[in-house]
């Protein structure tokens, strides 16, 4: 789950499953009844470990099917794609099931600690005024 919070951190992102590191497809080999079983567990691990709770809304979840040198498709070989949206509200701080904050890094996501937790609320803050302060021009 801490992609999941880094990504409804910092502007949302997208988690692949299937694709190696170094950009190979894989493929995550998925029958219907499995299929079905993942969305479940994503859906409930999202609602369970993120807090303040997540809208069904905030997040999709596609299976791309995978298709061989020939073009067709290979059965039941599916990329996982998670599409975490950007958020509603950028001011909100998303945290985990452990009371941690994670933030996006190039490539990654990094827990935050004393101080840059708090620098991260103040830059979120920030934002919320400046987009107050907008408004009332308007």
């Amino acid at each position: 789950m801490e992609y999941t919070v880094a990504f409804l951190n910092d502007g949302g992102g997208r988690i692949l499953f299937g694709i190696s590191n170094d950009q190979i497809v894989k493929g995550v080999k998925l029958n219907r009844e499995e299929r079905d079983n993942i969305r479940l567990l994503i859906n409930n691990k999202i609602s369970d470990c993120v807090q303040p709770a997540v809208s069904p809304n905030a997040y999709s979840l596609e299976f791309h099917q995978v298709f061989n040198k020939s073009n067709e498709v290979i059965t039941d070989l599916y990329i996982i794609e998670v599409l975490i949206k950007p958020p509603v509200d950028p001011t909100i701080v998303y945290f985990d099931n452990k009371d941690k904050v994670w933030s996006k890094v190039n490539g990654g996501k990094r827990p935050l600690k004393g101080p840059a937790i708090q620098d991260f609320i103040l830059r979120k803050s920030l934002i919320k005024t400046l987009t107050k302060s907008e408004n009332k021009r308007k």
